[in-house]
């Protein structure tokens, strides 16, 4: 900032001051758009809520201890809002979620999809919140993730199998099981019939393919 701006080093208690002066102003102008929004009465269409968990370790020379945060995003038609909070602060997180729904429209009995990473403690905040139940959904990248596991073990597995009928085709069932995923998991089924493997095998390499079902399961 010195070398850019004729000005003083500003301190990060000045910075943080000034961003929630413009966070709140972009809050109240966005309450007033949706004040002069006309309502049809009727809870059209889904809510999706979008929930991570993030760690962030301390700094020793001035802070005592690490933070687990939750940042999350909410998307209705035509409104997004976006939220972060701490699960051990005083502040209730199922009244922090509650409010921040409410902000965008949402009304119990409207349906609720949450994308989380997996855990099932961020799902049941929403479902703490609204009081009913939700359709919890393991978001793309952490599917992406799981299925990169079970690559490497096709992969490995190759290499153990190498020789026997059949094992050059493992990493491409994988990819198969990443494309499927992709584009509908309803065709996973068709992925199965595609392949011959999968419809007549031989003893070892079943007991191979079973190696990464499991795989796939945990």
């Amino acid at each position: 900032m010195e070398q850019l701006l004729p000005c003083a080093r500003p301190s990060h208690m000045a910075v943080r001051g000034r961003l929630a002066r413009v966070a709140d102003e972009m809050e109240r102008k966005t309450l007033r758009a949706s004040k002069v929004l006309p309502s049809t009465g009727k809870q059209e269409g889904n809510v999706s809520v979008f929930l991570d968990g993030a760690h962030i370790r301390c700094r020793p020379e001035y802070q005592k201890r690490h933070l687990d945060v939750v940042v999350g995003r909410i998307e209705t038609t035509g409104r997004n809002r976006r939220f972060a909070f701490e699960p051990s602060s005083s502040m209730s997180p199922r009244a922090l979620i509650r409010a921040q729904l409410h902000a965008t429209g949402w009304q119990p009995g409207r349906s609720l999809t949450v994308f989380t990473d997996g855990d099932p403690g961020l799902a049941n905040h929403v479902r703490s919140a609204t009081g009913q139940s939700v359709t919890h959904i393991l978001d793309w990248w952490h599917i992406s993730m799981r299925i990169k596991h079970i690559e490497n073990a096709a992969a490995g597995l190759k290499e153990l199998c190498a020789g026997r009928k059949g094992a050059d085709k493992l990493p491409w069932m994988a990819e198969r099981l990443r494309w499927c995923c992709q584009t509908n998991a309803n065709q996973s089924t068709q992925g199965q019939n595609d392949c011959p493997l999968c419809r007549a095998e031989t003893a070892p390499f079943g007991e191979s393919r079973g190696a990464v079902c499991l795989e796939m399961g945990s």
